[in-house]
């Protein structure tokens, strides 16, 4: 049995490199579609993991590189080429959010009598 919890990805900030303001556009909308709504998982980890496939599929990026977060750096980056690979474009991007969990108090039942 899986314990599944519901887990939000909020505050996006998204970094261009060598990326025109019509491709930025369109990259903003898609991740902006692509975070939208609760995902499901076990672990902030698992949830950052089906995003980031989410986004390089997205993106048709054959690679993407991460950074988890730390002491300096409290959010989630991923970074992505725009087309395919990083060796193939210098056209890329990063992409910084934070994985929250959501906290579900429709669990707890009120009767009244």
């Amino acid at each position: 049995m899986t314990n599944k919890h519901d887990f939000t990805i909020e505050q996006i900030k998204i970094l261009p490199i060598n990326i025109t303001a019509k491709d930025e556009e369109g990259i903003r909308k898609t991740i902006s579609k692509l975070a939208r709504g609760h995902k499901k998982g076990e672990t902030e980890i698992e949830v950052f993991k089906i995003f980031a496939t989410k986004l390089e599929q997205a993106f048709g990026a054959q690679m993407s590189t991460f950074s988890p977060p730390s002491e300096d750096y409290k959010h989630w980056r991923i970074h992505l080429p725009k087309d395919g690979n990083f060796d193939a474009t210098p056209s890329r991007f990063s992409v910084s959010f934070y994985i929250k969990r959501v906290e579900n108090l429709s669990r707890f039942s009120y009767s009244t009598l």
